[in-house]
């Protein structure tokens, strides 16, 4: 199968919403082979991928709108972007027939490709290089499955952050060492001279 003849879920035809890259995982996709799976690619400028939000995000699976529309008669409407197995799959609610990829599916790909904190959702090798430098501070750097120990948060605008996912997993860096020393060095006794004579109180 090429890559600019469209995927059909079925010898009916096109599903009314879901389009599949099959044999396509994020980490192989490119911007090239979303435009051969999209008729008439819509200008994807910095700005335009940058109002792609997600509304929720997890691993190998989103959904996203677009904050440009949001004042506009026109609402961007809500996209799936899910990892199936060897497939990648993006459903939209827009009436179009998927044939292709509609510009909504489209845009929000491009939006995954180009900004990080989007693409590590998807992107597994991304992913664990992003995890690893972190994983070092838990002596984890070896693990097979970087996935197990930690997962990633989303904050708005554009911050992701990876977080242990047990709550014993222990940093050790120079700032924990620090604060474990403090913790346990006992706290300095006032000296004796300082100390106010019995019976008596300070003034």
């Amino acid at each position: 199968m090429r890559l600019d003849e469209p995927y059909l879920l079925s010898a009916a035809g096109p599903h009314p919403h879901k389009y599949v890259l099959p044999a396509i995982t994020v980490a192989k996709l490119t911007s090239t082979i979303v435009g051969l799976h999209c008729v008439g690619l819509p200008p994807a400028d910095s700005r335009t991928l940058a109002a792609i939000q997600p509304e929720t995000l997890a691993l190998d699976n989103g959904t996203f709108t677009s904050l440009s529309h949001a004042a506009s008669e026109l609402r961007f409407p809500t996209v799936v972007v899910q990892q199936n197995g060897p497939d990648l799959v993006a459903s939209c609610a827009c009436a179009i027939p998927k044939t292709s990829l509609c510009e909504h599916q489209a845009l929000v790909l491009l939006s995954i490709l180009q900004r990080k904190e989007l693409r590590l959702f998807f992107d597994k090798p991304a992913r664990h290089a992003y995890m690893r430098t972190l994983a070092r501070d838990y002596g984890l750097e070896q693990a097979e499955d970087l996935d197990e120990h930690f997962e990633l948060t989303y904050t708005r605008p554009s911050l992701v952050s990876a977080v242990p996912r047990r709550p014993d997993l222990y940093a050790v860096t120079a700032t924990t060492k620090q604060e474990l020393i403090t913790q346990l060095l006992p706290t300095k006794r006032r000296p004796a001279a300082d100390l106010p004579p019995a019976n008596s109180c300070w003034c």
